[in-house]
């Protein structure tokens, strides 16, 4: 290489970092939308519309209230002591502090109480466009 290994180092690190932003900004122009924080979803959506289509980014499997075309109906549900869930909204582990989730019976679905909470707190939330409270 014509160049010493320093002035090499700089000019592929330059040349790496300016290859990166311009994939970054590409990426965003082409996926400018993500979920709230608080979802811990990774996904990038093309719009707000494209989120809402996919359902907000729940998953879902066949037979499931959602690919039915309906919400899901949760009800309180008390904790049993070895239970493992995980809230399909936030994708965090349901602690046994909190003594309950809210699931559906139908289907595989959970919510941990803080996201119950942050939903009862701001009744615009996405949550209720998913689920309703049956109880």
């Amino acid at each position: 290489m014509p160049y010493r290994p320093f002035l090499a180092t700089m000019i592929q690190s330059a040349w790496r970092g300016y290859r990166v932003r311009t994939d970054q900004e590409m990426w965003d122009s082409l996926y400018p939308y993500t979920a709230p924080a608080y979802r811990n979803i990774l996904t990038r959506y093309r719009s707000r519309e494209d989120f809402e289509r996919n359902y907000f980014g729940v998953e879902y499997e066949l037979g499931d209230c959602l690919h039915r075309g309906l919400r899901h109906g949760v009800i309180r549900t008390p904790l049993e002591r070895f239970d493992d869930f995980y809230c399909d909204w936030c994708a965090k582990d349901i602690e046994h502090t909190d003594q309950y989730r809210w699931t559906c019976e139908d289907c595989d679905f959970d919510i941990c109480c803080e996201c119950v909470a942050f939903a009862v707190q701001n009744e615009t939330s996405d949550l209720w466009r998913v689920c309703y409270d049956t109880t």
